[in-house]
């Protein structure tokens, strides 16, 4: 038997198992895969491959839509404004009350004069 035959039939036994498993993730395949067959990993690695999409790409076989913790289909994208883009403005701001009275406020002090204190 022939390397190419045995890594042909591992193929197929992979497609075979993974329609029928649908799983999620690389760790889904291996918990439900029948007893005997072999671990993705053992399957990639006879195709020369080592990532679980790879191996799936090489197997022509769709790879499965990523839900995110909250049930979203897309990551969670933040945008981060900046107040301040020149450092001597920031630093301003820093030296301002207005910072200081915030940056308390959220601490639980009522003075730049208490938090400095404090902080020493």
């Amino acid at each position: 038997m022939s390397k190419t035959y045995e890594t042909a039939h591992v193929c197929e036994d992979f497609i075979t198992q993974y329609k029928a498993i649908k799983p999620r993730s690389a760790a889904d395949y291996n918990k439900n895969r029948t007893k005997g067959s072999p671990q993705w990993v053992a399957i990639a690695r006879m195709c020369g491959l080592s990532k679980w999409y790879d191996l799936l790409d090489y197997c022509g076989l769709e790879r499965p839509q990523r839900i995110y913790p909250t049930g979203r289909k897309e990551p969670k994208r933040e945008i981060v404004v900046h107040r301040y883009s020149d450092y001597e403005e920031y630093m301003k701001y820093l030296d301002s009350q207005e910072y200081w009275d915030l940056l308390g406020e959220r601490l639980g002090h009522r003075s730049r004069t208490t938090f400095l204190s404090s902080t020493r």
